[in-house]
């Protein structure tokens, strides 16, 4: 499967008016623009996340006026929220009471998902000429303790919820060489091009960029141990700032900076099955086994080094990594533990941005 780093949406700004537009007919300034949004395709595919584009059923927009003489949105700083429902790519108010008119004036677009609940989820900030709109994170985004978990076929448990995908959105000019340069560092602005004769405004690209990064965890058994290696519990502990337990810690719309977070402290990332003995990793061709694999969200962080424990038939062994590098967001690191008859070993480890397929999920050292 194609696995992107990005999701882009295409947002075309069509004009809809009570009538058509005659020939020599003066353009009212006001008319009212509707927003429709699209998916390109297989750039909504991702590693982890949001995986389809049916995991991404609504977008948060918010207008903020570019213009200091413009207040159709609201004196910016402070700008205009509506949420959107997405459907095969289309998009369209999900309160049609509250479709967000866009007028002659220019609007700065910011986007995130998940949308919020209400207007009132997003705080304005930073000046008129450089707007920079947050929302809150709920600590719930990333659940560091994950218990009873039931045993599904492939081994794979991944907690990297699409609902929990924080993003925040850029422009996207589909016009530049590189994939990556395609995501440019500012919003895109719309505007709904009813100056002059022009009916209807140009497209809007937003490329969507992920606030967290992911860890994966990878344990396998190596042929030499001759257990079960029916697995009970994986620990994975590291010095990490992670989300505020009172819900306050912010994303910012014009960059994805998280803001607020907890302060540095020794993180348990735990994972517990339900099964009393444990899961087993399967045996496959040759002489690996296949692996239990486990993936989770984790905030950027810098580099610390990081300890791993597994409760493997019954006894518990641990393995200290002395240096672990920063995390970045949107990158997954990928760490391969394999239990062998003197203890656990890291055989493998990788740095892979979402949108990377050419390298490796389980690397040899």
């Amino acid at each position: 499967m194609i696995k992107n780093r990005y999701i882009v949406l295409f947002l075309a700004l069509p004009l809809f008016c009570s009538c058509s537009k005659e020939a020599g007919e003066e353009v009212k300034p006001n008319a009212p623009a509707g927003l429709e949004a699209r998916i390109a395709g297989v750039s909504l595919v991702t590693r982890g996340g949001a995986a389809t584009a049916s995991d991404i059923s609504t977008l948060g927009i918010y207008a903020v006026n570019s213009v200091s003489t413009e207040t159709a949105y609201g004196t910016a700083p402070a700008g205009t929220y509506c949420e959107y429902k997405i459907d095969k790519g289309v998009a369209s108010p999900k309160d049609a009471a509250a479709l967000l008119w866009l007028f002659r004036e220019k609007a700065t677009i910011f986007s995130c998902h998940p949308a919020l609940s209400s207007a009132s989820d997003i705080a304005s900030g930073g000046t008129a000429t450089d707007p920079v709109p947050t929302v809150k994170i709920p600590a719930a985004a990333i659940g560091h303790t994950q218990s009873a978990i039931a045993t599904v076929s492939g081994n794979v448990y991944d907690f990297a919820k699409p609902a929990y995908d924080y993003m925040y959105g850029v422009a996207y000019d589909d016009t530049k060489s590189s994939e990556t340069a395609k995501y440019l560092t500012m919003q895109p602005v719309a505007d709904n091009g009813h100056a002059g004769t022009s009916t209807s405004g140009p497209k809007v690209a937003i490329g969507l960029k992920h606030a967290f990064a992911q860890i994966k965890l990878i344990i396998s058994k190596d042929a030499a141990y001759k257990g079960d290696a029916k697995i009970t519990q994986v620990t994975y502990t590291r010095k990490m700032k992670t989300l505020k337990s009172d819900g306050s810690t912010t994303m910012s719309l014009k960059d994805g900076a998280l803001a607020n977070t907890a302060d540095l402290a020794d993180t348990h990332c735990s994972f517990a099955f339900a099964a009393s003995g444990g899961v087993a990793t399967t045996e496959a061709t040759g002489d690996k086994a296949a692996p239990v694999t486990l993936v989770n969200y984790v905030l950027p962080n810098a580099a610390s080094k990081s300890t791993f424990s597994v409760t493997v038939d019954g006894k518990a062994m641990t393995m200290q990594h002395a240096s672990d590098p920063e995390w970045e967001a949107g990158n997954i690191y990928s760490y391969t533990i394999t239990i062998k008859p003197t203890g656990l070993a890291l055989t493998g480890f990788t740095v892979i941005a979402w949108k990377d397929e050419s390298q490796p999920d389980i690397p040899t050292i």
